[in-house]
């Protein structure tokens, strides 16, 4: 049986693509089309080391300009020639569910969501804000939206990450889908996070990507009324927007590395998160992984592994004054979490999980068609 992997792009390793290479290991012979592909950044992460990856020709001057390209990639999945494959599988949050296979072929798509800038939710760049961009990029989402919708149509059966993300199918799609909860894992091996010493102090901890979604400003707002020690990593706190609030409570670190990351998850008291409409979020795993509750926003798929009084406290809105009740909630010695059962949930999310869940959702959908998942060439 021959197998196809497509995924929207590899020029980044974040969890979308964690998924992709757990899924890469199930097919391991199966090639990986995708449109941008940068594997110098991939295999430094220790993944896709022995996979085939097949990107456009000009693979190296679109890398960078990435957002340019844009409106180019329908055109580009569906023009990839897949006849010759009896399994498709594609992994998607914008364009890669749009490519044409045999029609004999089982296709099988992950969506991680619809795209959040053709459907109403915010993203990482606020480009649809400026006045000199909204009236082309409307007239050009409209198209995308109509594509997309219909390109939707073309998997014989979804799978997706979360509740929260099923029901965006089912609204923009019109159809159902599988939920298959994806999982976390850190690219140390166990014996080397052991050996990594809690970062000192009494502080809480996020790590985030820019995004204005993130509502970095509102953590870092509401540490400095507290006057509570909050560290914020990865490339969000670059934001020249968070400067103002940096000084003795609020500390921005800028990109991190693994062992740095897991020095501070172990370290903190908690973790905070105020992302609107998260798809599902893998950060709260990795800091649960470690016996820590996590306070974050009521909103999206965080409400699916931040369980009030049991894994973390929830607030219903992403402004200063409920995110600091949150925390004096959470300080109050009444307040009570159990490390271990913290952990205990967040081990439910493994990668072993997920292969088994995935692989038997394939093999039940091959023979329904006829075909004999187990001989493989």
């Amino acid at each position: 049986m021959k197998v196809a992997i497509v995924h929207d792009y590899l020029n980044d390793y974040g969890g979308a693509e964690k998924v992709v290479n757990a899924i890469h290991e199930l097919y391991p012979k199966a090639p990986i089309y995708t449109a941008v592909k940068n594997e110098g950044k991939l295999h430094k992460a220790g993944a896709f080391l022995n996979a085939k990856i097949i990107a456009p020709k000009i693979n190296g001057i679109i890398g960078p300009l990435k957002k340019l390209f844009i409106f180019s990639y329908p055109i580009y999945f569906e023009n990839i020639n897949l006849q010759k494959y009896d399994l498709v599988i594609s992994s998607t949050a914008h364009f890669a569910k749009g490519v044409v296979v045999n029609p004999h072929a089982l296709h099988i798509c992950y969506i991680h969501t619809p795209p959040r800038f053709l459907w109403g939710y915010k993203t990482e760049t606020s480009i649809r804000d400026k006045w000199w961009a909204k009236i082309p990029l409307k007239f050009f989402d409209s198209f995308l939206r109509v594509w997309d919708y219909n390109a939707a149509q073309r998997p014989d059966f979804l799978l997706t990450n979360s509740k929260n993300t099923k029901e965006r199918i089912k609204k923009f799609y019109k159809r159902d889908s599988t939920v298959i909860y994806p999982f976390y894992n850190f690219l140390l091996k166990d014996s080397e996070i052991k050996k990594i010493k809690p970062k000192k102090g009494d502080f809480y901890f996020t790590i985030s990507r820019k995004g204005k979604y993130k509502n970095l400003n509102v953590i870092a707002e509401a540490f400095k009324n507290l006057k509570q020690t909050i560290y914020i990593a990865g490339s969000g706190s670059t934001d020249p927007d968070l400067k103002k609030y940096e000084g003795a409570n609020v500390k921005l670190l800028g990109f991190v590395d693994e062992k740095t990351k897991i020095s501070y998850l172990k370290g903190c008291k908690a973790f905070i998160l105020a992302t609107e409409n998260e798809d599902f979020g893998i950060t709260p795993l990795e800091a649960m992984h470690f016996g820590k509750p996590v306070i974050a926003l009521n909103s999206g798929g965080l409400r699916e592994t931040v369980i009030p009084n049991k894994t973390g406290l929830l607030y219903d809105s992403p402004t200063v004054g409920l995110l600091v009740e949150c925390v004096l909630k959470f300080e109050n010695p009444k307040t009570k979490f159990q490390p271990n059962k913290i952990k205990q949930f967040a081990d439910e999310f493994s990668k072993e999980r997920f292969q088994k869940e995935f692989s038997e959702f394939v093999d039940s959908k091959m023979k329904v068609i006829n075909f004999n998942y187990h001989h493989s060439e």
